[in-house]
């Protein structure tokens, strides 16, 4: 009996969580809680393809800065047996690395920065918010507008996209992978065209 392995990958774990995220968004239509999941995949996702983003030539971008510099002096320290291999894997918040996408001339980006419309912006900063109060649960309860949430995951999807445009961010996906990647980015902007097209023909009633 030959051993099975699930292969995996930053751009791999984004399609999955991107997947699972639009499909708790269309199933949020009938039973609101479901955000609590959609939310929080959609952050996986975002988090995961950023990795890749800022890699850089070293693939090291990402790390936190600590971490880069134990690396790097691990990579200079090749021929020293003695120098202890880094414990050193933590990436930098995903908020961070989300701002550093953005910049045009951010050095570890090896392609086109992401561009965003300012309600783009203002939507990925209250998914952040959310996020938050998703992933550190207290004690208590509360409750979560879902006004707008579809169109929060639609400003996640557009950075995705973007960056799923970049071979460096899918060098190890799967044309199929790609087209289910493109998939659940249009389940979720069709999402959020519904639900403003909605509100428009409420406002008017």
């Amino acid at each position: 009996m030959t051993d099975a392995y699930a292969r995996s990958s930053p751009g791999i774990l984004c399609v999955l969580y991107l997947e699972h995220a639009a499909h708790e968004a269309e199933q949020a239509a009938r039973d609101l809680q479901r955000w609590f999941l959609a939310l929080p995949l959609m952050h996986l996702a975002l988090g995961a393809i950023l990795v890749p983003a800022l890699a850089g030539s070293a693939s090291m971008g990402a790390y936190i800065e600590e971490h880069q510099r134990e690396w790097e002096a691990y990579f200079d320290a090749l021929d020293d047996e003695d120098h202890p291999f880094p414990d050193a894997d933590h990436m930098q918040p995903v908020s961070a690395l989300l701002r550093r996408v953005q910049k045009k001339k951010e050095p570890e980006m090896q392609g086109r920065p992401v561009v965003l419309t300012q309600q783009q912006k203002k939507d990925l900063g209250r998914f952040t918010y959310y996020r938050n109060q998703l992933e550190h649960v207290r004690p208590g309860s509360w409750s979560l507008e879902v006004a707008g949430l579809p169109r929060v995951l639609a400003a996640v999807a557009e950075v995705i996209h973007q960056l799923l445009q970049e071979r460096r961010c899918c060098t190890d996906l799967e044309e199929q992978d790609e087209v289910r990647a493109e998939h659940a980015i249009t389940q979720i902007r069709t999402m959020a065209a519904g639900r403003s097209h909605q509100g428009d023909a409420d406002a008017g009633a």
